[in-house]
């Protein structure tokens, strides 16, 4: 601001121009300039850039051989029955003598091993079987059969069944076996080999179990436990937003019965807040003594300093179980949620008023220079004692100025500057409203192998995103946004829909799946396209199996396939779909065109479409230490075309169990730095700008006084 020389006995205003004044809202157009930054970063900062590895690259992964398709379940008189699994009452030391078959639904022989295994609980809730290289410990050592492990050779399936052994077994409880439930499984493997990413051969273990549950005598107490549980919160950027908390804590079956749970997880505040978590999906099955990580985000949260989260479950009794009349848990913690971008905008506001007091107080109280020119050795004259009277200054009709500290501020000015101010004030508001909603549309999680997005179709051509998850199908065509890559678009190229479950802190390629549609040969290589038919699989058959664990979001992936060339996995069109209810949406849509091209499923049956599909390669079942428990996707459907309503219900008690070699990718996110210094940037425009009118609104009352 350009210097004021102020004379000691001439009393002298002018008028200030509009260098005068422009200088402290210098900061205005740079913090408009940055509120419009602050709209687009919360967008492209989270945004994923999808890096797929080209086709033809080394460490493309190998695929294993098409998986084979057969059944397990309980028999009776040499044929599968109605049980749809392994129950028994027992006391210690008895002893009951069942039988279980094994059924071949593909075209040609297979060779299957067999034995006994412990059934446990996996870190994600799902029923899991060790490795086969595990030996059982526990309940699994109750079952006995003809040889520990032992080879059966089952012929293939012709038209007048499929290919078939029952085998016997003996269930010996041990004199010391404490009362309550006890679980295991029988378990048929299929061994083959395959290949890694890094183009080394693997077993690949294809296995499907059928479940024993033996219930002891004895006293039995169903309980559920809440242990450590622990809260950490996360506060906004914006002095009047909301925080966010995250939960964790293990949910524990204390008792000595196999139960469910339902979860509830809420937030209140110390003035009466409330925030309502997410809702959980019901845990199906806890076995005894198995445990479960949880891990829950509250949003929405008022920050009111001291908070507390409760945690609360309910037991469920399993299905076909007596009621154990089970007691649930209820757990709370304390937690502080201060406030600090408020507290923060607070202060400076104080801050700023204190300062501009004293300044005022400063210049009021400062001494008076002597007139007259300085140096040169001239003292300044005194002043007459008769001064000539100052001419009255002219009135201005047009413009009311007003004495300010020296200078002249004009009504258009103020007019404009408090315009500009207010629209700072706006901008800003808008900026730390729209910010959250901007960021919330990112995913949680990350896929780097994704080449493109997939667009879904009606049975009449028209892109849909949304839908019911009990159609079957889920939907008639599944378009690639992208086309087929080099080696892939070739005469005999096929493609199939997969479906994938999202797990809390695992890899992508660690996902479990499953297919929704047959292997599709299509007609246009510039858009891949599955095809779909009442035979496949609905969503709800999906969920039944691999319910959703992040946001109620599943992923669907395009694999491509072509002759001489194994199953694409590596890189994939896909996308999200968000389950609520019984319905689903699409998270982020891509357009494409349905009528484009064409595809036809090459399966006639649901037999031929599990052996020709791509599913043994994929990698979401890429747990080498555990097989995973898929509840039997393939061979139900295997069992919809057979002709056997006994063989129907084998298949679809079946479990499917892969387990592959994985690879690991790094994931990556937006950081929020930039955003934190747009909003201090903005924060301090505000007060500058706030500040300087103040000092100018009380300079102007003082000197009208």
């Amino acid at each position: 601001m350009p210097r004021i020389i102020r004379p000691t006995h001439v009393a002298c205003h002018r008028r200030a121009t509009v260098a005068d004044v422009r200088h402290p809202f210098a900061v205005v157009p740079v913090a408009l300039l940055l509120i419009l930054i602050s709209f687009i970063w919360p967008v492209t900062a989270n945004a994923v850039t999808p890096t797929p590895e080209p086709t033809g690259s080394k460490s493309a992964a190998k695929s294993a051989p098409a998986k084979a398709t057969f059944g397990i379940g309980p028999a009776t008189g040499g044929r599968i029955d109605n049980r749809i699994q392994f129950s028994y009452q027992m006391a210690t030391s008895g002893t009951y003598s069942d039988h279980v078959a094994i059924q071949n639904y593909a075209a040609a022989p297979v060779d299957l091993s067999v034995y006994a295994a412990d059934l446990e609980n996996s870190l994600d809730g799902d029923l899991a079987v060790p490795a086969a290289s595990v030996r059982p410990k526990e309940t699994g050592t109750w079952i006995k059969l003809a040889a520990p492990k032992q080879t059966v050779h089952l012929a293939a399936a012709t038209t007048g069944g499929p290919g078939r052994a029952v085998l016997p077994f003996t269930v010996q409880v041990p004199y010391n076996a404490s009362p309550g439930d006890h679980s295991a499984v029988i378990v048929a493997s299929l061994t083959t080999l395959g290949k890694n990413p890094k183009g080394q051969n693997i077993a690949l273990d294809q296995r499907i179990a059928t479940r024993i549950f033996i219930r002891v005598d004895g006293a039995v107490h169903g309980r559920l436990a809440i242990d450590d549980l622990k809260v950490s919160y996360d506060g906004s950027a914006n002095p009047l937003g909301h925080g966010k908390a995250h939960v964790t804590y293990t949910l524990r079956n204390s008792g000595n019965v196999k139960l469910g749970a339902k979860q509830a997880v809420n937030v209140t505040g110390m003035f009466g807040t409330k925030a309502i978590g997410p809702v959980i999906p019901d845990q199906v099955l806890l076995l005894p003594g198995a445990t479960l990580p949880m891990s829950v985000e509250i949003l929405d949260i008022t920050p009111a300093f001291m908070e507390k989260v409760h945690v609360v479950t309910t037991p469920l009794v399993v299905k076909g179980d007596p009621d154990p009349h089970a007691r649930g848990a209820t757990k709370t913690v304390s937690f502080w949620a201060i406030p600090w971008a408020l507290i923060t905008t607070v202060i400076a506001a104080i801050l700023l008023i204190v300062a501009a007091y004293l300044i005022r107080r400063w210049r009021k109280n400062r001494p008076t220079p002597p007139a007259g020119p300085r140096g040169g050795g001239i003292r300044p004259q005194p002043p007459t004692s008769d001064p000539e009277p100052e001419p009255a200054a002219a009135e201005d009709d047009h413009v009311a100025p007003v004495l300010i500290a020296d200078a002249v501020i004009s009504t258009p000015q103020r007019r404009r500057l408090a315009l500009v101010s207010a629209g700072v004030v706006l901008a800003a508001a808008l900026a730390w409203g729209t910010s959250g909603d901007a960021s919330a549309a990112a995913l949680p999680y990350n896929d780097p192998s994704v080449s493109g997005g997939i667009g879904l179709c009606s049975k009449t051509g028209t892109e849909i995103t949304s839908g019911n998850i009990n159609d079957r199908p889920f939907v008639w065509r599944a378009v690639s946004s992208v086309k087929a890559p080099a080696g892939y678009d070739i005469s005999g190229r096929k493609a199939t829909l997969v479906a994938y479950q999202p797990r809390p802190n695992v890899q992508a390629y660690a996902w479990n799946g499953d297919t929704l549609t047959a292997a599709s040969t299509y007609t246009n290589p510039a858009a891949p396209m599955a095809a779909a038919t009442s035979l496949d699989f609905s969503l709800n058959d999906f969920i039944g199996e691999f319910k959703p664990m992040v946001d109620g979001l599943l992923q669907l992936r395009l694999y491509l396939a072509a002759p001489g060339r194994d199953a694409l996995n590596t890189s994939y069109p896909a996308i999200n779909i968000k389950v609520t209810g019984n319905t689903w949406a699409v998270v982020n849509p891509v357009s494409v065109s349905c009528t484009s091209g064409d595809a036809v499923s090459s399966e006639e049956s649901a037999i031929a479409r599990t052996s020709a599909s791509p599913t043994a390669a994929l990698p979401s079942q890429a747990n080498p230490a555990a097989g995973k428990t898929s509840g039997a996707a393939h061979a139900s459907a295997a069992a919809k075309a057979s002709a056997s309503r006994t063989a129907e219900a084998s298949a679809a008690r079946a479990t499917s169990i892969a387990v592959a070699a994985g690879h690991t990718d790094a994931s990556s996110s937006g950081s929020s730095w930039l955003v934190w210094l747009i909003g201090g940037v903005v924060v301090i425009g505000l007060i500058a700008g706030g500040g300087f009118g103040w000092r100018r609104y009380t300079a102007a009352r003082t000197s009208r006084s």
